[in-house]
């Protein structure tokens, strides 16, 4: 072997060597590269695992799924009343649960609002469909708007602008009252069914209520065709006086009304014998004091119709004519309410149909 040749060997075992420390600390760079990324990777995983951060994680993932929940839930019912009153509550959501508490109230007490108005509203509707639910809402609206316009026409002697409204509102009370006596051109076969039906009350258990129901029953029949008349002579359809038929329809009316005042009276009396019974159960108990509620009602309502009654009376009897209008308006409006009452606990009667003013 020549110099040359041992030169080139030897320079050879040098580079190997040398290129073997080189990889050797490459690889070991390697090695630390990759041991931090694991410890880095691992404290990550146990940061992201740690209890604090996953409770946290989840409350505002369940505030953010009850926040979406609700706004589907209340957006269908209340949209225009949203925005205003849950700005200021959702701010609070990523805080604490307090304003999420808040936030839900709120909403619940939007639907319910909402639940409650369209209640109110299909009850209306659901009255307004039926003839007799018609005619009450009518009465009160006629005694409601007389009560108003006699107040504003009694207390607005200065001021133009409110007794011009006072004195509208008395004629709109006068057309109603008129559109009333109008539609009851059609109830005679309707009274008519009801008298034949109750027939002589064989089925009540008193004869003094019996007879009443009779007579009241005839005094309603009677009632009709003479306020028809009256109506007609005004029309000028027939070539009549009106004044004695108007006469003899509020006579009629207040009969009828007088009449049924004793017979409430009668079954008060017999609902508070029943009710002294000590063999009455709770339930049988109950009923009879409901019942009694309704008769009194009914006792307050034709007391005021039949003050009514009075005041449409030819002049010197009793207070005839003496009634204000705001009075008329007040006495009206306290029985239509009370029909109004009546009618949505079930509890209405078919001789309600005559407690209406003759005008």
């Amino acid at each position: 072997m020549d110099c040359h040749t041992h030169y080139v060997s030897v320079s050879a075992r040098r580079e190997k060597k040398g290129s073997g420390k080189v990889r050797a600390v490459i690889e070991q760079k390697r090695e630390l590269e990759a041991c931090k990324y694991n410890n880095n990777h691992c404290s990550q995983e146990e940061s992201l695992t740690s209890p604090v951060l996953l409770a946290g994680r989840r409350r505002r993932s369940i505030e953010s799924t009850i926040f979406y929940l609700s706004l589907l839930w209340v957006l269908p019912v209340s949209k225009s009343s949203w925005g205003n009153r849950s700005r200021a509550k959702t701010a609070n959501l990523t805080g604490d649960g307090v304003g999420l508490i808040d936030f839900l109230i709120n909403l619940a007490a939007l639907r319910q609002s909402g639940a409650d108005m369209q209640r109110c509203l299909e009850s209306l509707v659901q009255l307004l469909e039926s003839y007799r639910g018609r005619d009450k809402v009518i009465r009160t609206v006629c005694y409601g708007s007389q009560l108003v316009g006699g107040v504003l026409s009694r207390r607005a002697e200065a001021d133009v602008r409110s007794q011009r409204l006072g004195k509208s509102l008395l004629l709109f009370s006068a057309q109603l009252s008129h559109c009333r006596t109008v539609l009851r051109l059609f109830d005679d076969l309707s009274m008519l069914a009801y008298s034949h039906s109750y027939g002589f009350g064989n089925g009540e258990e008193d004869a003094a209520v019996r007879w009443i129901s009779v007579l009241n029953n005839v005094a309603d029949q009677l009632y009709y065709p003479c306020e028809h008349i009256a109506w007609a002579a005004d029309a000028e359809l027939i070539r009549v006086k009106s004044d004695k038929w108007w006469l003899f329809s509020t006579v009629l009316w207040g009969t009828s009304l007088l009449l049924g005042i004793l017979r409430s009276l009668r079954v008060l009396l017999l609902l508070r014998k029943k009710l002294k019974k000590r063999h009455e159960g709770r339930n049988s108990r109950s009923q009879l004091r409901r019942q009694m509620r309704g008769e009194l009602l009914s006792i307050l309502s034709s007391m005021a119709d039949l003050s009514n009654a009075i005041h449409w009376m030819p002049p010197g009897f009793l207070w005839a004519g003496r009634f204000p209008n705001w009075l008329v308006g007040l006495m009206g409006t306290t029985s239509s309410l009370i029909g109004l009452i009546q009618m949505n606990a079930g509890s209405g009667d078919q001789s309600d149909t005559t407690q209406s003013s003759p005008e």
